[in-house]
């Protein structure tokens, strides 16, 4: 199998401000790498799972103002991997901006959800 072609990317969010480094197609390890080069604090689990959507805040590096948030994913083919990760960013902004998952938001966090699922999974898919 050949290697996957790493990808590092800040996507800006235009609905609520929450920027995300998004890492995928590497190890943990690697993607530790490109935290550091932003001075933030690398993400360390007890175990290595397939992926992982972070929160960042002013403690974790002092480039960071406010939030800014953290998605890897380990494989690049790994699409039920991001669907969950995704599910865990939408909640975190809304959690963020004030907003309960609930059913007078489904609308709109289903709109979200599908707008971060797209960009992301487009950008995974391309050779």
């Amino acid at each position: 199998m050949r290697r996957q072609r790493k990808i590092v990317k800040i996507i800006p969010d235009e609905v609520y401000r929450h920027d995300l480094l998004f890492v995928s197609g590497c190890s943990l390890k690697e993607a530790n790498r490109e935290l550091k080069k932003y001075k933030i604090n690398p993400f360390a689990p007890e175990e290595e799972p397939k992926g992982v959507m972070w929160a960042i805040s002013g403690k974790d590096s002092p480039r960071v103002e406010g939030v800014a948030l953290f998605m890897w994913i380990k494989d690049r083919r790994d699409f039920y991997t991001l669907l969950h990760e995704v599910s865990h960013l939408c909640i975190k902004v809304f959690d963020l901006s004030n907003m309960d998952v609930n059913l007078h938001t489904t609308e709109a966090f289903s709109f979200y959800h599908e707008f971060w699922f797209k960009k992301l999974w487009r950008l995974m898919s391309k050779r």
